[in-house]
């Protein structure tokens, strides 16, 4: 058997060899990562869309039970479960007196069923009932909690969540989050007008005369099922006062002009999305609240969300669609494709002032028309 000597040199490495050894794994881990990080993106990015085209899918299948699209608020099938109170603030749809009002819920509470969360939408509906706590709020709060009240990485509601948006897992507010809204249309408009100025698919429910309820149906989409924007992405955020973060640019005075509210991005006026509650926007699912569950075609996705004046809180925020996927956004359409909108859409001259008529072609360029389901124009994303 072969021994080494007294006097042998034991192999190994270099110290300068080592180095160099070191340096091409450096070389090799940061080549490498962009593209990892860009697969995990890809990944985040499919199953945004997958889940887009869930609810989309949820929402035909709504209609075909229905015979209509879910409503903005106040959802019909909600009626007969309020009673009214005498000291509550007269309900604006119908006069009645009701402390919580019929308002309260959005149509995504209405799809749930087919989302395959039955056991959500019943546990929301028992718990509908007139009152200044209102349990089915409560409920819809903590659907993204744990029992601790610590954030709930993953919800029961997920599929209401895109993975490339995750900052709401750093929040620390209340509130079941959302990030997949529906289309308000191509005009601001806010939940207790008297009329809204609804062009999206998505208008209210009226508790009142069921004869004019403005309900949307498949065959009043007269602009085309596959050329009409049903659903969208919007970022949540974390509740601080970055863009990214959820704020909101606060005007001195109500907006009417949408380069108004772009003005306020680049001149850093920003706020928490509500400043008593540091609560960011899509903070409630189940929510009437334009600033939670609806966005506008009107602004270009990505850019500045605004309050309508001196207000911040979510009642009256104007939001467009939003993302953290480069370059864009992607939204759903009413025939249940999954598109991609890039912040270069076509929004026409935002300098313009919000019209008042609800009939006509959009101001707003291609992307306003694909808000509108009846407006006329001969546009599409193709």
């Amino acid at each position: 058997m072969l021994r080494r000597g007294r006097n042998a040199i034991a192999a190994g490495f270099t110290l300068v060899e080592l180095l160099v050894v070191i340096a091409i794994i450096g070389t090799l881990v940061g080549l490498l990562l962009p593209a990892v990080q860009s697969a995990r993106e890809s990944a985040r990015s499919s199953s945004c869309s997958n889940n887009l085209k869930q609810m989309a899918l949820a929402v035909a299948n709504f209609h075909d039970t229905k015979q209509r699209f879910p409503v903005s608020h106040a959802e019909p099938d909600f009626f007969g479960r309020w009673s009214t109170a005498a000291n509550g603030a007269a309900n604006p749809f119908t006069g009645d007196k009701d402390v919580s009002g019929l308002a309260n819920y959005c149509g995504i509470v209405s799809i749930m069923p087919f989302l395959e969360q039955q056991r959500v939408y019943d546990s929301l509906v028992a718990g509908m009932q007139p009152g200044l706590s209102n349990a089915a709020d409560a409920k819809g709060r903590n659907y993204n909690r744990n029992s601790n009240g610590t954030v709930n990485g993953n919800a029961i509601l997920s599929p209401l969540l895109c993975p490339s948006d995750s900052l709401p897992l750093r929040r620390t507010a209340s509130g079941g989050l959302l990030n997949y809204r529906m289309n308000g249309g191509d005009m601001w408009w806010y939940h207790i007008d008297v009329s809204p100025t609804q062009r999206g698919p998505f208008r209210k429910g009226d508790p009142g005369n069921l004869g004019v309820v403005r309900l949307t149906r498949s065959k009043d989409v007269t602009d085309g099922l596959s050329k009409t924007v049903m659903l969208g992405e919007a970022v949540t955020g974390s509740g601080d006062s970055s863009l990214d973060g959820g704020a909101v640019g606060r005007p001195s005075s109500t907006i009417t002009k949408p380069s108004t509210c772009m003005g306020y991005g680049s001149s850093g006026v920003l706020t928490n999305f509500d400043t008593s509650t540091t609560e960011p926007v899509g903070a409630y699912w189940w929510s009437y609240l334009t600033g939670s569950t609806m966005f506008f075609t009107i602004q270009p996705p990505n850019t500045i969300r605004c309050a309508t004046g001196t207000a911040d809180s979510a009642t009256r925020a104007r939001l467009p669609a939003s993302s953290f996927h480069r370059g864009g956004a992607f939204v759903a359409m009413c025939d249940g494709a999954v598109r991609f909108v890039t912040e270069g859409i076509d929004t026409g001259n935002l300098d313009q002032t919000m019209p008042s008529s609800t009939t006509g072609g959009s101001r707003w360029g291609v992307w306003g028309s694909l808000g509108s389901i009846s407006g006329g124009e001969v546009t599409s994303l193709d």
